[in-house]
């Protein structure tokens, strides 16, 4: 085979060695359907130049050995993005497929007409307040009731009104007509969401005053549960021993160190466990942090 046909490299990295040239015809057919799904060909068409018999090949290859020496992908944190920024053929891939996918849920909405929307923030492990925007609206064909996650936004101020400025921010980007079609808003019972005159719902309700709001069933449920256990003395004591134990194992580094070596003696064929923080805003968490010091009891 010759060196050509073993340097072709199409754009998810399979190469042209290991297929025979009907399934490699195949194949990049099969990328350019994904290319004009996403709406995005001029983006992606980047990636490939015609080199010999009108073949294409990763454009990207003639720098893959010093891609290969920076670990192929530079990952760098975005200061206005979530989680790793991944630069390169691989981002833009990635920036596609999110594309094409928030299309379809565009198209989706626009047929279903109405919807409604939930929104939630918390804190992410940067410490950066993070506004998780949910839609759901009932699917044109499958009348089945659908739920998305449309946007992931940082927010610095988190008033009603800031909020009400991050929601008409989203809906212009996802051209959602929430003015005409929303008719449900969603979200917990803090005085910034349900407040009645500066919360967030109340200046949607200013606009539209079809959207009516419900407070979030799944908050209550922790609400209700939160109260519940707070009832019990034996419950209360439990969970401030934990918090306890926690705040006793991390506070220095010798104390870290010391667990970290007794774990490794004593669980030496399990991955490291390390003792979880019960927080306040979510139950599971609390969940999460009895378990771990049940299964690390003798570490601990």
């Amino acid at each position: 085979m010759s060196e050509l046909h073993k340097s072709l490299v199409c754009l998810c990295g399979k190469q042209k060695s290991n297929l025979n040239d009907t399934n490699w015809k195949r194949h990049i057919s099969a990328c350019k359907i994904v290319v004009e799904r996403s709406k995005v060909s001029k983006t992606i068409s980047t990636f490939f130049v015609k080199k010999r018999d009108n073949l294409f090949v990763d454009e990207a290859s003639t720098s893959r050995k010093k891609e290969k020496k920076a670990h192929n992908v530079d990952r760098t944190m975005n200061k206005n993005s979530i989680g790793v920024h991944v630069t390169g053929a691989e981002g833009k891939l990635i920036d596609s497929v999110a594309e094409s996918i928030s299309t379809v849920i565009q198209t989706d909405v626009k047929y279903a007409r109405f919807f409604s929307i939930s929104i939630d923030s918390t804190f992410d492990a940067s410490r950066k307040e993070q506004v998780a925007f949910v839609i759901r609206y009932v699917h044109n064909k499958t009348s089945i009731i659908s739920e998305r996650l449309i946007a992931v936004k940082e927010s610095s101020n988190t008033t009603g009104r800031d909020l009400f400025s991050l929601f008409q921010l989203v809906c212009s980007e996802k051209n959602l007509d929430w003015k005409k079609y929303l008719i449900g808003q969603s979200y917990d019972g803090a005085p910034n969401m349900r407040g009645q005159f500066e919360g967030l719902r109340s200046h949607v309700q200013k606009v539209n005053s079809s959207a009516l709001y419900v407070w979030c069933h799944a908050h209550r449920l922790n609400l209700v549960l939160s109260r519940a256990v707070g009832c019990c003395k034996d419950a209360m004591d439990v969970f401030g021993s934990l918090e306890s134990v926690f705040t006793f194992l991390t506070a220095g580094k010798c104390r870290v160190e010391c667990y970290e070596r007794h774990y490794k003696q004593l669980y030496p064929k399990q991955q490291m466990r390390r003792l979880k923080r019960a927080a306040t805003t979510r139950w599971m968490s609390y969940s999460v942090a009895l378990i771990t010091v049940l299964d690390t009891f003798e570490a601990v």
